[in-house]
């Protein structure tokens, strides 16, 4: 047994660069190897083989890449959409079993042969009452009135309950999944967290939840705590709509190299690389400030483009955008 073992973490190490995509691996769940310990070998065995105990017992490291959906820990996403499947992507190869509950048949194929995860068809279904440690709603909130009522039969017992829903306050989740012994975590994740550049802002009732917001986020975003919930929809102002607002001046500036004469390709191109450039930049740097500064020289092309936003008032277009963005959210919390 103990050469089948070895044989397969040799196997794993090679194989290394495969292991995230393969459902064939993450399927695997032999509770015999999980559970294996060197504690019960012969003193002489463990004298003489050193080095093959030391790789036996680093079990978490490498099981956790064979078996990664063995019950440590259970996490139900409510919703299989683009922001439970970025969650997804960065828990799978972790030691905690996965289920999804998405009515749509072609969400729950998809998650099952590309993660290897559980799914059911409906939370009736599914044993969410007794196997989940964290439901994380993330169903969009036109829905939300619906999956609250499907909740509302379930008798909860000490989990913690996670919203990726925008414009849904604690209260309201807290009255539609009400219990004693529930914590209640809400989030703000933005869109670069489905590739893993995201940001979240997240507001905690207790520091012991921040543990699992770091399980569940922090390999897809930086998170952010706020002082109090109102602030999420400052956050959401902010972040959460930020790369819209990206993409509009993006789409703005390749508009203007168009009519200027440059071609549609090259126009975005040059507009794309240049905006990662200057992120990247920009990320390196405590003054964004300093950065245009140095960019700009007295009497060039830039300053004198750089007179226009001033001309303009870009700060006082840029803050009505985002105080827009910061109505809406509070409107929406109260609905």
């Amino acid at each position: 047994m103990i050469s089948r073992i070895t044989n397969r973490i040799s196997k794993t190490k090679k194989n290394s660069k495969t292991t995230k995509s393969s459902p064939r691996i993450n399927k695997f769940n032999n509770s015999k190897y999980r559970n294996f310990s060197t504690t019960a070998l012969p003193e002489r065995f463990i004298e003489t083989f050193p080095g093959l105990v030391n790789a036996v017992e680093k079990p978490k490291k490498w099981f956790n890449k064979l078996v990664p959906n063995s019950k440590e820990m259970c996490v139900y996403f409510v919703g299989g959409g683009n922001m439970a499947q970025a969650l997804i992507g960065g828990l799978y190869e972790k030691n905690i079993k996965i289920v999804t509950i998405d009515p749509e048949d072609g969400t729950r194929s998809m998650l099952e042969s590309k993660y290897g995860v559980c799914t059911s068809k409906s939370i009736a279904d599914s044993d969410i009452e007794s196997e989940a440690d964290v439901v994380v709603l993330a169903v969009k909130p036109q829905i939300a009135s619906s999956v609250f009522e499907e909740l509302a039969d379930v008798k909860w017992n000490k989990q913690t309950i996670v919203s990726l829903m925008a414009g849904i306050n604690l209260d309201a989740i807290k009255e539609s999944i009400p219990g004693e012994d529930l914590k209640y975590i809400r989030t703000m994740p933005n869109t670069p967290s489905l590739i893993g550049k995201g940001v979240t802002g997240v507001y905690v009732e207790c520091e012991e939840s921040k543990e699992i917001t770091e399980e569940l986020l922090g390999d897809i975003s930086s998170i952010h705590y706020i002082p109090d919930e109102d602030s999420i929809n400052k956050v959401a102002a902010i972040s959460g709509s930020g790369p819209a607002y990206f993409f509009a001046f993006m789409e703005s500036l390749m508009k203007a190299g168009k009519e200027m004469g440059l071609s549609e390709d090259m126009s975005h191109q040059l507009v794309i690389d240049t905006a990662v450039g200057a992120a990247e930049i920009a990320k390196g740097s405590d003054s964004v400030q300093l950065l245009r500064e140095r960019v700009t020289r007295k009497g060039d092309s830039t300053e004198k483009g750089l007179e226009v936003f001033k001309e303009d008032d870009m700060d006082k277009t840029v803050k009505r955008v985002v105080d827009a963005a910061l109505k809406r959210g509070r409107e929406l919390s109260k609905l």
